[in-house]
């Protein structure tokens, strides 16, 4: 898969991808689950999208649970 080079994904498509709330995917942050590669713009944080289709690949298909990434 191409990706440009600083595509990102914000909070709610790194739920979706999960299949998990918004408050789980800030919560796996707070835990340090999650790479701390993020960006600002005004409120919204995102997050490298390279580095979370990496974590979702080395999940394999198991991307639906609540406990970590």
């Amino acid at each position: 898969m191409y990706l440009k080079r600083n595509e990102k994904m914000s909070v709610e498509e790194v739920a979706e991808l999960f299949s998990v709330s918004v408050r789980t995917i800030r919560r796996w942050q707070a835990k340090g689950l999650l790479p701390e590669t993020r960006y600002r713009t005004g409120r919204q944080a995102l997050y490298a999208k390279a580095d979370i289709l990496r974590i979702a690949a080395e999940l394999g298909n198991d991307t639906n649970g609540n406990d970590a990434p």
